[in-house]
């Protein structure tokens, strides 16, 4: 399961293509389709 730490970590470890697509392929067993609905149902905002 994707956590909101590990999308956090890979913002700030990638200065270009922050895609969902490319997230995907910086992680085992998760595809681009997930990162969309996990950034969809995640609250980022305090």
């Amino acid at each position: 399961m994707l956590t909101k730490k590990q999308y956090v970590e890979y913002l700030l470890s990638i200065s270009l293509d922050y895609t969902s697509t490319n997230f995907a392929n910086h992680l085992d067993n998760v595809s681009r389709d997930s990162i969309c609905d996990f950034l969809k149902r995640e609250s980022f905002t305090d």
